[in-house]
């Protein structure tokens, strides 16, 4: 359980393999509302000298409770590949927009699998999408898999942008798959199966 003045848990340098489980992350952000993460995986490319002295490959957060998290409830850094998101459950309550945040995850890395969360926007106003990936680098950024996620958006456009869709994941440049995800825009869940659900044209559905 944590409750901090900025993010509540790192994994960085060498941080494989680890397994996070049906633990309860709240009320991140209280001291520094721009740092805010409820988990962050790998560093920043700014802080890589090589790419051995950043691996943080292949973790398990599982059954986790993000709530009250000022920023992204996890973020994937560049080059960080292999880990996996699975049967959590995110609140978008706390998320303040900044740092352009305006998701449940963000996601910068390779070949990450995204499954069986649920997610519920709650009407606010700074979360315009489900999850995003982010392709930085030419190398980074693709292979991610979102599989049998149901995500709670409230309503099919954005507030502050109404003309923007409210993506299940945005992820422009970035090649990425999906399988069996439903949305619910306040009518009642929707098979998410074709692309008016995604933002990209390089999305792959999977059979």
């Amino acid at each position: 359980m944590f409750s901090l003045g900025s993010q509540a848990v790192i994994m960085r340098y060498g941080s494989s393999y680890n397994l996070f489980q049906n633990c309860y992350i709240h009320n991140t952000g209280n001291n520094n509302p721009m740092y805010a993460d409820g988990i962050d995986i790998g560093i920043p490319h700014t802080d890589i000298t090589t790419r051995l002295n950043h691996i943080a490959d292949n973790n398990v957060i599982e059954g986790c409770v993000f709530r009250n998290i000022a920023t992204e409830p996890i973020r994937i850094r560049e080059y960080t590949s292999g880990n996996e998101i699975v049967s959590n459950v995110f609140y978008a309550d706390g998320i303040n927009g900044k740092n352009d945040v305006d998701n449940f995850i963000v996601i910068f890395g390779n070949d990450n699998y995204i499954h069986n969360n649920v997610a519920y926007r709650n009407s606010n106003k700074y979360v315009s999408s489900a999850f995003k990936v982010n392709k930085l680098f030419k190398d980074s950024g693709d292979g991610n898999k979102f599989e049998n996620n149901v995500l709670f958006m409230d309503r099919p456009y954005g507030q502050i942008n109404p003309e923007k869709r409210m993506f299940i994941v945005d992820g422009v440049d970035a090649q990425f798959s999906v399988k069996n995800n439903k949305v619910d825009y306040g009518n009642g869940l929707l098979d998410a199966d074709s692309k008016e659900f995604y933002n990209s044209e390089l999305v792959t559905f999977l059979e």
